[in-house]
Order: structure tokens, then sequence, then C-alpha cells
């Protein structure tokens, strides 16, 4: 009989609780959620032409994410997919994706860099991600990631090249 007591009467404490935890949660105001917007597949597509070895096709995917709680990252995922590498040496100097964040078509904060001049001559097939880190801003709307990739072929006999993506659709 005391071990029932004892039960019931845990129970009705947990259920105010959870009412009253109810009541608390109803009254705050909502949560907003996490939304991530990219560019398609296809948008920012090229087939470099390189001397003496096979051509490599990259995409970048170009992505802004806000959390919830107004901060924001940016970044680029780099796919490739070429010849076999250990045949014909280095593809490229310079292989850097840089990514920053947008607001109205102006850059907030630091454009990041990343270097994949490494992975991109080593690995037949694979992808990346350049990560502009979160960062806290209190002005809702209109963000976009964005950025491009600077590259320099390798015994093209030039020097860099830019190729400017085509950015994010935008988050709240």
């Amino acid at each position: 009989m005391k071990w029932t007591f004892r039960r019931s009467r845990l129970a009705s404490v947990l259920a105010t609780l959870a009412i009253a935890a109810g009541i608390v949660f109803a009254v705050g105001s909502p949560a907003q959620a996490r939304v991530v917007e990219c560019t398609d597949w296809d948008t920012n597509e090229k087939t470099f032409n390189l001397p003496g070895k096979p051509d490599v096709t990259v995409n970048a995917i170009v992505c802004i994410e806000n959390n919830g709680a107004d901060y924001y990252a940016a970044w680029i995922t780099v796919y490739w997919d070429g010849g076999n590498v250990n045949l014909y040496g280095d593809r490229f100097d310079k292989f850097k994706p840089e990514v920053y964040r947008e607001r109205n078509q102006k850059i907030q904060g630091t454009v990041y860099s990343c270097d994949f001049t490494g992975e991109i001559n080593n690995l037949t097939e694979a992808s990346d991600d350049c990560l502009q880190p979160f960062k806290y801003y209190n002005t809702n709307g209109s963000w976009t990631g964005d950025g491009w990739i600077i590259y320099n072929i390798n015994d093209d006999g030039n020097g860099d090249y830019y190729w400017y993506l085509t950015g994010s659709p935008s988050v709240p």
C-alpha cells in the first residue's frame, strides 16, 4: 500500500511539472528552424583541359546555412573526376577554393581560403569541403554563400585563373 501511494504521488508531481513546462514552452517564442540552401549539382561545373594529361571535370556546390539562432556558415563542396594521376604527374600548380558569406550582394566578414592542390593532384576522383565557420549576425534575410576557385594548370605556361562560382540561393 505504501509503495502504491509513493508511486501515485510521484506520478502526480511529474504530471504537474510536465503541465507547467508545457505552459512555459507554449508562452515562449517559437524557435527558428535550421535552413540550408545550396546550388544544384550542375550549376558550377567545369572541365579543365590539361596539357598532356586526361581532362578533369569539377563540380562546385556552394551552400549557406542559418543554424536557427542567427549563426551563418558558408561552404563550397568540390567534387572532381579525372584520369589516373599516377601516370601523368601534377594536374595543377594551384587549386584553392575561397568562400564567403554575402548579404544583399555584399561580402560579410573575411573570405575563407582552402588549398586542395594536393588532393586534386593525388586523387583520381574525390571531394572536399571548404567551410567558412559559423558567425553570429543579428540581421536576417538575403544571406547567400558565394566564392571562386583560384587555379593554375600545370605546364600550360600561364599563371593563375579565377573561376567565379554562382552563389547559393538565400536563407533568412
